[in-house]
């Protein structure tokens, strides 16, 4: 097979280089224990460049080496070292080059030499942990990946770029005109079609130099695609004239140089976009004897005179053999271009960057996807899909930061005005390579949660989707032939709580007083050892298990000899004191029978309220459950007071399940659940499943608790499943003897789905305080300003203060009909603020000094409610 040595189209695939990771490393100096990150960035990748290069005149080294790859940028290293940048691969191609894409589409159209085009873009080097630093996240444990660079498939097409352009029949010595006009030496032969590249040639005209191009032969219908014509015609788009090369010895049938000029001019119009270009006619081969009488005969012809005079094209007799005429016809082709050129703009050498076009619009997209059978919801935008390249999911820390950063973005808020829920499948990126992650709303930056370097708390625990999935996956292996994935989703029913309860993480379990103790008050060993059973169990299975146990005050009622639980708050907390020692050695033998250490957790509202008290209880509740502890939670009695207790460990049940991130709640009881009637009444029937709390209106759980040893009832479980399902938090009500069924994901009790997103803690605690200490009443302007712009309430939208309260207590923020709106703590005593109603803060702080240029209720101690009504101080 012959090698053709004349290229003019090519299809290319061309790869940029990838960017270099960045690397997490910290610096390690003799006596400098916190030298801080010093992880560089990656380098660069080399981008894919075509440069017009004077000396290439083909396509031909494209042609069998189609993939072509620029160099990968290097990584980064610790020592604040960046990674070498790769180089630019540089593809040289000639003048003329016409670069289209798959579809079709030109993006460039490369003319003059040292023109450039990047057409494929380098990727963009990883941030190593020193440059992601700040002064919340001071030492990253993780760095970001380098992008890929980009990657696709191309076409060149040249198209020969010469002053002038000789067109006519094949054999109409368009090729020796070349030869004789120039130093050009192309193949010439005495048979059509001898030409099958164009052949340039360089003519010197006094002081004019240009060049010529021998377009090969043109046929009748050569501009629909007949012979070579096509491939032909676009070569002498660039031409600056067209000389009409005539033959005047041709002997075929039915052909003369009149016929043949307008046949020839007949196929330029129709290929189109010629119009413009200047001609000239030669009448060639002029030494040959037919020829010589075959000019005169043309010259005497009246008609193709006047055509030719009314076109105003000069006629050239001329012949490459003897050189006569060439003199005059290379003057007047050098007229015609240095006319062209004094019209044509200068061009300046430039340099093309092939960029994606910047979409207008929103950053991102969100619409309703299918995904095994349930909801999710695919996510598409440039940034996003650039941030999933550049994150290394290997690394929980770096995860959450991409979470961070899709926050701040809005993706988590527009998926929650779509209607997701946790545990919806969300898929970021193309569909044919998507990065699926479970919707969990999350409550803080990941910046502001301590943990160890390269982890984030907030991915510790199993999701609801990717455990649906392992079920499908477990279900795949007994599928019917020709079930499809699908299939086996529907039958195995639809995705709820209860598998994601059996194969939670971690669970807080909550205990009443009722089901430990016996009917005289004391402590029942077995009904403990049965609860500690269950929970060793599920401890087996790899669930981390939060105990929170009432009971202490009931332990302490018989060595205190006591009938029944006192009203008396220092009587309570006596007993507490007695008790408390005793309910944990109990807890700490039978745990210690499944080789299971107990750790004591003593808590009050400020360990769940206050900030700082919520980060230290929180790091020692993940350290203790790091080391394999079970902790076992209670109400600080001994040192609470009436204003300042959770009032039931319902409640605190509720709150430490948030501070947690507990998968689950488990409330025991001394009821098998939730009734739509008292229990022992006739028809009484159990609630499986309660989606929605306030449909319970009309339940009667106003009674207390049976055993008279405790302070909770129905009413306070459900307060505490409000609490925790509000946070995205499922409920599972049960008694006692059912906790190993509950903890396995049986469907006993009654299942509260979650109905709401994670909220801090502080705004948990607000929505559900058990007791507000007053009310501040609000114009229009301060209830709008509160609820639809989350701002804080200050003096100006006050109206009015009811109740006795100080700085710091929780208060109900109450609107014009009477509606609270909101609850918050209030930044002034009730004394203070009739005088301070109705003033800006700014002549507040002119008047009474700079201590009052402050809000009422700051908006970060601000929670706003669906309307209720409010507390009575």
């Amino acid at each position: 097979m012959a090698v053709p040595t004349f290229v003019d189209r090519v299809a290319l695939h061309v790869v940029a280089g990838r960017g270099g990771n960045g690397v997490a490393s910290v610096h390690r100096e003799k006596f400098k224990p916190l030298g801080g990150p010093d992880g560089g960035n990656g380098g660069p990748g080399g981008s894919v460049v075509l440069r017009v290069d004077a000396d290439v005149t083909t396509l031909i080294d494209y042609h069998h080496s189609r993939a072509r790859r620029a160099e990968h940028g290097g990584h980064g290293a610790g020592g604040h070292r960046n990674g070498s940048h790769g180089g630019d691969l540089v593809l040289p191609v000639p003048d003329g080059t016409v670069v289209t894409d798959a579809a079709g589409t030109v993006l460039a159209d490369l003319v003059g030499p040292g023109t450039e085009m990047v057409v494929a873009h380098g990727g963009k080097g990883g941030l190593g942990n020193a440059a992601l630093a700040s002064s919340k996240r001071k030492a990253p444990g993780f760095a970001l990946l380098g992008e890929p660079g980009d990657e696709l498939d191309i076409h060149l097409e040249l198209k020969v770029v010469a002053d002038v352009g000789l067109v006519g029949f094949p054999s109409a010595g368009k090729s020796s005109l070349v030869a004789a006009l120039s130093r050009a030496r192309p193949k010439i032969a005495d048979y059509p079609f001898t030409t099958l590249v164009p052949n340039l040639g360089v003519v010197r005209a006094g002081e004019t130099t240009y060049t010529v191009a021998d377009v090969p032969g043109l046929i009748e219908g050569a501009s629909e695609g007949r012979g070579l014509g096509q491939d032909f015609l676009r070569h002498v788009e660039r031409c600056a004239a067209l000389v009409h090369v005539v033959d005047l010895a041709s002997v075929e049938p039915g052909r003369d140089p009149v016929s043949d000029l307008e046949v020839i001019e007949r196929e330029l119009e129709q290929y189109g976009g010629l119009a413009d270009r200047p001609r000239l006619v030669a009448l060639n081969k002029a030494d040959v004897p037919d020829g010589r009488d075959m000019a005169e005969i043309v010259a005497a012809d009246p008609d193709w005179v006047a055509r030719i005079a009314e076109r105003g094209w000069p006629v050239f007799v001329v012949s490459a053999a003897s050189h006569e005429g060439l003199r005059e016809l290379s003057f007047a082709m050098a007229r015609l271009v240095e006319e062209r050129r004094s019209m044509a703009p200068i061009v300046e050498t430039e340099r093309i960057v092939i960029r994606p076009a910047t979409a207008s619009g929103p950053d991102f997209t969100v619409k309703g996807v299918t995904v095994d059978g349930a909801q999710g919801w695919r996510v598409r935008g440039e940034k996003p899909e650039r941030w999933i390249r550049q994150t290394d999911f290997s690394n929980d820390e770096a995860v959450g930061f991409l979470a961070d950063r899709l926050n701040r973005l809005g993706v988590e808020e527009r998926l929650v005005q779509l209607g997701a829920v946790e545990g919806d499948a969300v898929l970021i990126g193309d569909p044919d390579d998507a990065v699926v992650f479970d919707f969990r709303p999350s409550m803080e930056a990941g910046a502001e949660m301590l943990g160890r370097r390269g982890e984030d708390q907030r991915f510790t625990t199993t999701r609801p989707a990717a455990q649906r999935r392992r079920e499908i996956d477990a279900a795949m292996g007994s599928r019917a032939e020709g079930e499809t994935r699908a299939d086996v989703a529907r039958r195995i029913g639809p995705a709820g709580t209860r598998p994601a309860v059996a194969g939670a993480h971690r669970v807080v379990v909550k205990v009443g007083s009722s089901s430990l103790t016996t009917a005289a008050g004391g402590i029942d060993p077995d009904r403990l050892a049965a609860l500690v059973d269950a929970l060793a169990a599920a401890r087996a299975r790899g669930t981390e298990v939060v105990l929170v146990s009432s009971g202490a005050i009931a332990a302490g009622l018989a060595p205190l000899g006591l009938a029944r639980r006192p009203r008396a708050l220092a009587a309570q907390q006596a007993a507490a004191s007695v008790g408390q020692g005793l309910l944990v050695h109990r807890y700490t033998a039978e745990f210690a029978r499944h080789g299971l250490v107990t750790g004591q957790v003593l808590l009050t509202q400020d360990d769940v309220t206050r900030r700082s008290h919520y980060r230290n209880a929180t790091q020692t509740m993940d350290r203790l459950l790091e080391l394999g502890v079970v902790p076992v939670v209670n109400e600080n009695d001994t040192v609470a007071t009436s204003e300042i207790r959770f009032g039931d460990n319902d409640r605190l049940a509720a709150l430490v399940a948030h501070l947690v991130r507990a998968d689950a709640l488990v409330l025991l009881s001394d009821v098998d659940g939730l009734y739509d009637d008292a229990p022992d009444r006739p028809g009484a029937r159990r609630l499986a499943e309660v989606r929605d709390l306030g449909a319970l209106a009309d339940v009667d759980v106003s009674r207390p608790g049976s055993a008279g040893v405790g302070t909770g009832g129905m009413r306070t479980k459900l307060d505490a499943a409000r609490i925790a399902t509000g946070a995205g938090i499922p409920v599972v009500l049960t008694d006692a003897p059912s906790a190993g069924a509950a903890l396995a994901g049986d469907p006993v009790g009654t299942l509260f789905h979650p109905t709401g997103r994670r909220r801090s803690t502080r705004q948990l605690w607000l929505a559900h305080a058990s007791e507000t200490k007053g009310v501040v009443r609000l114009d229009e302007g301060a209830v709008r300003a509160i609820t639809a712009r989350q701002a804080s309430l200050l003096p100006a939208g006050v109206t009015g203060v009811e109740g006795e309260f100080y700085s710091g207590d929780p208060v109900d923020l109450v609107g014009p009909d009477g509606r609270v709106v909101a609850r918050g703590l209030a930044s002034y005593d009730a004394a203070e603020i009739p005088g301070l109603a109705g003033r800006s803060t700014r002549a507040l702080a002119r008047e009474r000094g700079a201590a009052y240029e402050r809000e009422v209720v700051h908006r970060d101690a601000l929670v706003v409610l669906d309307g209720v009504s409010p507390t009575t101080p």
